[in-house]
């Protein structure tokens, strides 16, 4: 073995004994470089995100009646918390705040005052948002519409058309000076699943189809460029993306665009959510990701797993290790944005504590606490800021795959390389941060920890 070189042995999260673990293999960099054809980000900062992290939950709103400056100070509270986690990349629910689907605006008499508060607080933090666009609120669409496709095709892409002319931050139309617009617009979130009908929604399978959804794609595309021609067009979060009726639910959609003779989309939103031990639901859905991006830049718009439900192994630890791996693999990959679902979830109710999963309820970095006091930072949170803290400026140019026969890592640049799955032993003079999550005893450190102070061999 060269002198200073990473050695890695085959290892699960939770770590064997170094008497049990097999002969260590040496890692190598790759020559291939993950981010070579990057189009829309430059450093690791660049790809991290939170899915609707500046929102109030609609239950909260309309229990206090909440007006704009009650939803204003939320928002702050919010911001905040992000600002401690050193993350400055968002996602925008239609569904969510500041509520921008056609039917929502359509629906307050104040139309923009709402967004107008919203975008400006985000600008004035400098956090850029992929802000999601059309017809209908984009959660549990049916409840909304007995049909998908706008009667009056005409006024939604009037709509569309100054919603974006409002926000792009071209001095024009402008609702406010901004230094930089809103340039990512994702048309409306999971078609496929609302098309395949979930239980207790009103779809059925004549309800958003492949053949509809591209439809409302190509009016809300068209009226995007008419107002910002340099703007970044995302389809709808695909939900089942490790399935087939999900990959063959956005064929079709491409076809049907094909036939329409309208271009496909700028870039694949994919959703990635996950709770098996060793995460292989999130790895196959970054496989069919690859496949249907066909070389688009992938942003993974929600992603995550539980801090606790009726698996033996969930809990706020194994979340943790959860979204290390997310990031490490993600980061390997060469994915442009990753965004985790949720920042604040609500406290734990009856169910919750019996073990029930709860939906998505225990997925977001903070819980919120019954009393309204500050929300309760869960481990996921501690070690997401101790992490970007170290890695956040390193050039995506810097990042390579690593080559190993077991366990998976990626080397960040001059931060070292980033141990994301199994174990390795650590070369003397090395220096590691464990995060207070990976476990380090006689040389050998079991994920997730930063390495660094070696030499790597080409």
């Amino acid at each position: 073995m060269r002198r200073g070189a990473l050695t890695v042995f085959v290892g699960a999260l939770a770590c064997k004994s170094p008497a049990e673990l097999p002969e260590p293999s040496e890692i190598h960099l790759l020559s291939n470089t993950p981010y070579g054809s990057a189009v829309y980000v430059s450093s690791v900062w660049d790809v991290v995100g939170i899915n609707e992290a500046i929102s109030v939950p609609s239950v909260l709103a309309e229990k206090r009646s909440m007006g704009l400056s009650g939803r204003v100070e939320h928002w702050r509270q919010d911001l905040d918390l992000l600002g401690k986690l050193g993350v400055r990349k968002i996602r925008v629910n239609t569904a969510t705040s500041p509520h921008l689907s056609h039917w929502a605006v359509g629906k307050r008499a104040d139309q923009y005052a709402r967004s107008d508060a919203y975008f400006q607080l985000l600008a004035g933090q400098q956090i850029e948002p992929i802000v999601m666009i059309g017809p209908w609120p984009g959660n549990r669409t049916s409840q909304y519409t007995a049909a998908y496709v706008p009667e009056d095709t005409v006024a939604y892409q009037a709509y569309v058309q100054q919603v974006v002319e409002r926000y792009d931050g071209d001095g024009e139309a402008d609702a406010f000076l901004m230094e930089r617009g809103v340039r990512f617009w994702e048309v409306d979130n999971e078609p496929d699943l609302h098309h395949r009908a979930p239980v207790g929604d009103k779809s059925s399978p004549d309800f958003l189809t492949p053949e509809q959804y591209a439809e409302v794609y190509a009016l809300t595309a068209e009226a995007v460029r008419a107002a910002d021609a340099e703007a970044v067009v995302l389809n709808g979060g695909l939900f089942d993306t490790a399935r087939p009726s999900g990959v063959a639910y956005f064929r079709a959609v491409e076809a049907a665009l094909a036939a329409r003779e309208v271009p496909s989309f700028d870039a694949l939103s994919v959703h990635a959510y996950f709770q098996d031990q060793d995460a292989s639901d999130f790895f196959k859905a970054m496989d069919a990701a690859a496949q249907m991006a066909d070389g688009r830049p992938i942003f993974v718009t929600e992603t995550g797993a539980p801090s606790d439900g009726r698996k033996a192994w969930i809990s706020e630890e194994w979340q943790a290790h959860m979204l290390a791996l997310v990031l490490g693999e993600a980061l390997a990959r060469g994915i442009e944005g990753v965004y985790w679902q949720g920042l604040v979830g609500p406290p734990p109710g009856p169910k919750r504590a019996k073990g029930s999963p709860g939906g998505f309820a225990s997925h977001p970095l903070h819980v919120a606490t019954r009393d309204g006091d500050a929300a309760r930072a869960k481990t996921g949170a501690a070690f997401l800021a101790s992490w970007l803290k170290g890695v956040q400026d390193v050039p995506l140019s810097k990042v390579r795959s690593v080559a190993l026969q077991t366990g998976r890592a990626v080397s960040l640049g001059d931060a070292g390389v980033f141990l994301y799955f199994g174990a390795a032993t650590v070369p003397a003079g090395a220096q590691v941060e464990t995060f207070d999550l990976g476990m380090m005893e006689d040389g050998v450190v079991s994920a997730p920890a930063l390495i660094s102070g070696m030499s790597l061999q080409n």
